[in-house]
């Protein structure tokens, strides 16, 4: 039961990645909201309303809602990828695989720093409390993000990101599929 419990959040957050980008591009497809509007709002959902369940796990007693907030966490969080990942998409096409690759390298980064905190937070004893300040700094972490993605965050092309101006089928039909899903997004 306990590997069951701890597969579900995993599974849900599977889950809510797939549908929230079905969802993301039924509002960008159906003009409902821009590309950066609907990435700000799933940003918004993954990085502003789950920290608030992630802290309130600190705080109640019951471990079966304890569990049930995680996987809330979890599945929130999960919207983090249709929107502040795929929006690495929208900057820099040309670069989006070596983007999300130093993405990905820096969040493993972090996992790996992670447990060395949580081991020096809680080396006092391994309280509700030494956890509670553990959910702050994750939530206060993902505060950030979400401020900095917000008030920074673009769907514009950016200029650095060069336009590779060799004549070949393939580079050209990848131009004209993204000129055709950036004229779908406006």
């Amino acid at each position: 039961m306990t590997g069951l419990l701890s597969a579900l959040p995993h599974f849900v957050f599977f889950i809510v990645m797939l549908f929230g980008g079905v969802l993301a591009d039924a509002l960008i497809f159906h003009k409902i909201l821009s590309a950066i509007s609907t990435r700000k709002l799933l940003a918004f959902c993954a990085l502003g309303i789950s920290p608030i369940f992630l802290v309130s796990i600190g705080y109640v007693a019951n471990k079966e809602l304890a569990v049930i907030l995680m996987i809330v966490v979890f599945g929130m969080t999960a919207l983090y990828i249709p929107s502040v990942e795929t929006n690495v998409l929208d900057i820099s096409p040309n670069h989006s695989g070596l983007i999300i690759g130093l993405m990905s390298s820096t969040s493993h980064v972090c996992g790996f720093i992670a447990p060395a905190i949580v081991g020096i937070l809680t080396r006092s004893g391994n309280t509700i409390y030494q956890w509670r300040k553990i959910f702050w700094i994750a939530a206060s972490l993902q505060m950030v993000g979400l401020v900095c993605f917000l008030i920074f965050g673009t769907g514009e092309v950016q200029e650095w990101t060069g336009d590779d101006n060799s004549d070949t089928e393939l580079n050209e039909g990848k131009r004209n599929e993204y000129r055709l899903l950036s004229h779908n997004s406006e």
